[in-house]
């Protein structure tokens, strides 16, 4: 019964709480009712105000603001007026009307939504003018930096020409001084060498003096001995008194045939393989002239084949009409069966007739001579027992040198000069001592070589 009783008593409690529950909610409901009416109220009140001042109309269509100031929660007036200050200080002033607004921002009619299009269009026009001049200003930039760039350069190229002409310059100055330092070394060297130049001109001038008084001397010695020389030796000399003295040998047999021809001459002879004889019909034909040399010969022959005793020829060359025979008469300057001649050959000469004499030429003429028998004197001085002087070209008469003349050009003078007055002297020698003087082409003629 307790237990049951207590339940009962929760129970009546929850009822309890229930009803006030309920009678604080209506007590809610009729006070929010009561507000409402209050609020609609109002509104009405504040409706009929705003009609008074913006129109009924306004309020029917929402006049601009309208649902702004119901969303701030404020009165339409009081958002407009704040709307109204925010476009004053939007524009720039709080005092200002509509005309002086106008005047002051520089139209007349129009909205500034209008002035806006325009200014954004004029905005527009300028910016695609700022941008066209920004291009421009980046190509001037690009150009100023091109050149720039080539300004850098032509200044690089500059300091680069620069440095090397001052090194040029330097190099110059350096040569220059070399060279006036050369200059002034060769202008000493000169005058040192003009002196001793001089000094030698005069020693030379004093021997050459002292070798003319000596060789004056010499000569009238010589011209004495010469008389001497010319009985001593005119029976060895080829220009003999009596020309069977010229005879080397005879032709013994003859073969017109073949052309050729057998004479007495052989190894004991010291007849040598290849030499020539000049053929007379006997010795009063042989005509010898003052220097020595023959005429009269109607061929030559060429030793071919040697024996002990008899040797055979060739015919080289004849005279028509005028037939080699039996018992004519051999002659050749070089040889003689009995003897050897002497001959000294001086000079250069010109053996194949090619227009350049030579020192070689020279010693191929030697070598002949001592090829076929004869003796061939050394050196430049002319023995009184000499049969034969051999002379090759004449050597010009040389031309003073100056007397700014270098040493080498004084040498080549002396050396010309000494080898025109050796020449001179030989032939002088020769004469006096009635010496047979010959040039190659009579030397070739005398010994039957006519074939070079």
């Amino acid at each position: 019964m307790a237990v049951r009783g207590g339940s009962n008593i929760g129970l009546i409690i929850s009822n309890i709480m229930f009803a006030l529950a309920f009678i604080a909610a209506l007590v809610v409901v009729i006070n929010v009712d009561s507000k409402k009416e209050l609020a609609r109220k109002g509104e009405q009140t504040a409706k009929a105000t705003l009609a008074e001042f913006i129109g009924d109309n306004a309020i029917k269509d929402n006049a601009p603001g309208y649902d702004a100031a119901n969303a701030k929660g404020v009165p339409v007036i009081v958002h407009l007026s704040g709307e109204i200050d925010t476009l004053k200080r939007l524009i720039g002033t709080t005092t200002a009307d509509e005309q002086r607004i106008r005047t002051d921002l520089g139209f007349e009619s129009g909205s500034i939504m209008e002035i806006k299009g325009r200014m954004e269009n004029q905005l527009g026009a300028l910016s695609s003018d700022n941008d066209a001049l920004v291009n421009r200003v980046a190509e001037q930039d690009a150009t100023i930096e091109a050149l720039r760039d080539e300004l850098d350069a032509l200044e690089d190229d500059h300091k680069d020409s620069l440095a090397r002409v001052r090194r040029d310059v330097e190099a110059y100055r350096d040569q220059a001084d070399s060279y006036g330092q050369n200059v002034d070394r060769t202008i000493k060297r000169l005058e040192d060498s003009r002196s001793a130049l001089e000094q030698d001109h005069r020693s030379e001038r004093r021997r050459l003096q002292e070798d003319i008084d000596r060789i004056g001397q010499e000569n009238q010695v010589l011209s004495e001995r010469n008389r001497d020389y010319e009985g001593k030796f005119a029976s060895t000399r080829l220009r003999a008194t009596t020309p069977e003295l010229l005879i080397d040998g005879q032709i013994v047999e003859t073969e017109p045939k073949t052309g050729s021809v057998y004479i007495d001459l052989g190894e004991d002879d010291r007849l040598i393989l290849g030499m020539r004889f000049q053929v007379f019909d006997s010795a009063e034909a042989i005509t010898v002239s003052d220097d020595g040399t023959t005429s009269g010969s109607k061929a030559v022959i060429e030793v071919v084949r040697v024996g002990a005793n008899t040797s055979t020829g060739k015919i080289i060359s004849s005279v028509p009409g005028r037939p080699i025979q039996r018992g004519d008469a051999l002659i050749n300057a070089v040889y003689d069966p009995n003897r050897r001649f002497t001959f000294m050959v001086h000079g250069i000469f010109d053996v194949d007739q090619d227009g350049r004499a030579t020192e070689a030429e020279a010693n191929y003429l030697r070598s002949r001579i001592r090829a076929w028998g004869g003796e061939v004197i050394d050196g430049d001085t002319l023995p009184g027992d000499t049969d034969y002087l051999v002379l090759g070209e004449q050597p010009i008469r040389p031309l003073l040198p100056n007397a700014n003349a270098s040493q080498a050009q004084l040498d080549t003078y002396l050396k010309q000069r000494g080898a025109f007055d050796r020449y001179d002297e030989l032939f002088e020698q020769a004469t006096a001592a009635s010496i047979p003087v010959l040039n190659a082409n009579r030397f070739f003629l005398l010994i039957g070589q006519t074939d070079r």
